[in-house]
This record gives C-alpha cells, sequence and structure tokens, in this order.
C-alpha cells in the first residue's frame, strides 16, 4: 500500500508492457471501471483478477479533496463508493492507467462550455449526450434561476416520476453513472456547475439499487460529490430528471481508423491505424 504521496510519486516511474507513461488515474478515471452490479469487489474480476475486496479495497486517485487539507479522493472497491476523506497518510492500493483525456467527458471539471442551455429549463451535456432539467423536483424554473425548495422522495417514489417538461415526456431517474457525470470534483458546497444548475440541494437519489444489501441504493451527495449506497430505500432524497437527448453529441467522428491489408484470407491478419481528428472523450 502507499500514502498518497507515494502513489502520486509512481507516476512516470513505473515501466509495464513495453510502457513507461504509467500514471495515478484521477476520480473520474477510476470510477471508468467500477462495476456497481456486482460487490466484493465491483468490478469485472475478469479483466481485473485479484482485486482487493472488503475493507482493503480503497484506491486511490490523484484527485485532492476541494477545500479539505490532508485529503484525497480514494474509491471504495467493495461496493464502487467514492467519498473526498482518505487520509493522504493513509496506505491504500494503487492500480496506474496511462493514455485518456483531460477535456470533455473525463475531465474533473464541468465547465459551461461542456452544456448546451435550451433557454427551457433544459440543459444538454456534450460529451454524455444527456439532456437535464435544471431544477430539482419540486423547484420552478423562473426562466433564470430555480426557485421553491426541492421535494423529498422515497427510493420507490423516485423511480416512479413521471414528468412532461419542455416539450418532452421521457424524463426518467438518472442510473449512479448519469448523475456523478454531472459532478464537478474541482468545487464543492455544491460540487456541480451552479450557473447550470442553480440552488441545487445535497442528497439526490440514482436509480441504481445496492449490489448486495435489497433495503438500499444509491444517491450522490451534492455537497461533496461523493456517492454512497448506504441509504435505506425508506429514506428521503431529491429528484433530478434526466432523458437521453441527442445522442449525436456521443457518436461525434473524432478520427479514422484503416487496415491494411483491406483484404484477408482465412487465417490472414491486418494491422489497424487510428489517426485522431479531435480531443472530444466520446
Amino acid at each position: 500500500t502507499y500514502t498518497w504521496a507515494q502513489a502520486n510519486a509512481l507516476t512516470g516511474t513505473v515501466t509495464f508492457a513495453g510502457k513507461s507513461d504509467w500514471r495515478l488515474p484521477d476520480i473520474r478515471e477510476l470510477q471508468t471501471i467500477v462495476d456497481r452490479s456486482v460487490y466484493n469487489p465491483a468490478i469485472d474480476t475478469a479483466a481485473f483478477p485479484n482485486t482487493p475486496a472488503s475493507y482493503a479495497s480503497y484506491f486511490w486517485t490523484a484527485s485532492a479533496s476541494t477545500g479539505i487539507s490532508g485529503y484525497a479522493w480514494p474509491v471504495y472497491f467493495y461496493d464502487g463508493g467514492t467519498n473526498p476523506y482518505g487520509n493522504k497518510s493513509d496506505g491504500n492500493q494503487v492500480r496506474l492507467v496511462r493514455g485518456g483525456q483531460s477535456l470533455g467527458l473525463l475531465d474533473v471539471a464541468r465547465p459551461s462550455t461542456d452544456y448546451v442551455d435550451h433557454g427551457d429549463g433544459t440543459v444538454t451535456h456534450t460529451p454524455t449526450g444527456l439532456m437535464w432539467q435544471r431544477c430539482a423536483v419540486g423547484q420552478t424554473w423562473t426562466g433564470n434561476t430555480c426557485s421553491g425548495t426541492a421535494s423529498a422522495f422515497t427510493y420507490d417514489d423516485a423511480n416512479l416520476l413521471t414528468s412532461s417538461f419542455a416539450g418532452q415526456s421521457d424524463w426518467r431517474l438518472p442510473r449512479a453513472e448519469d448523475l456523478l457525470s454531472l459532478v464537478d470534483y474541482s468545487t464543492g458546497s455544491p460540487a456541480i456547475n451552479s450557473t447550470l444548475f442553480p440552488n441545487t440541494a445535497s442528497f439526490f437519489w440514482v436509480a441504481t439499487a445496492d449490489a448486495h444489501w435489497p433495503g438500499y441504493a444509491w444517491y450522490v451527495f451534492f455537497g461533496s460529490g461523493a456517492a454512497s449506497s448506504y441509504s435505506l430505500k425508506s429514506n428521503t432524497d431529491q429528484v433530478r430528471l434526466v432523458r437521453t437527448g441527442n445522442s449525436a453529441a456521443q457518436f461525434q467522428t473524432i478520427g479514422s481508423i484503416s487496415f491494411s491489408p483491406t483484404t484477408l484470407a482465412v487465417g490472414g491478419t491486418t494491422t489497424a491505424s487510428a489517426t485522431a481528428t479531435s480531443s472530444l472523450a466520446v
């Protein structure tokens, strides 16, 4: 295990599989391999065998906690939870990564340039293509802010919510991955772009149930951006609805792939070459 400083110091010092640019992943990058449909560990064990489980399954990220001196973000691979309260002096595991992109889908921040404001109380998050209601259920969009108090629902009631808003009727409760895509890890209280999502409350349900305990489900705490499955379904939290939106944003062309040779005999091989023309994460 490593302290946070020791984990960060591994960046650029490890040579593996012929590559020497391995680094510590940030909080958003490490969550891309979390599988919340399983637990102990919450990861694809075929791809990542023998991942430490149970209470030994904290993995460091390169992301320091915003506004909390001496702490950083770990990912808890027992269930996939995250919180900003990893003491930097603690010893945690490390999984290194290389490549990736600093902007777009994997950016730890959520700048306003990532969103398209439709002027009707909805925005589309361009990197994911998801369309969001700017106000929580129970609040009212006034044209420039969200007024009123967000309503609170049990988990089951939140899943039953329907909405006809901005000319759309296919709004739904977001999954954990959906709602976490709004978290802005570069800020806090709230950990969201407050220009696009004004007057955001703290605790929001997602549609993802706990993989182990049937009476529990996931929520996102927008005070810090933490995610946890330790909330009784009978508890009451806020809801922000989402819809699929314009999927074109998810499939924008960012490059080309060519093959040589282009014609193969049975048992033959070919070489693929990829050329990137854009840095957009998809």
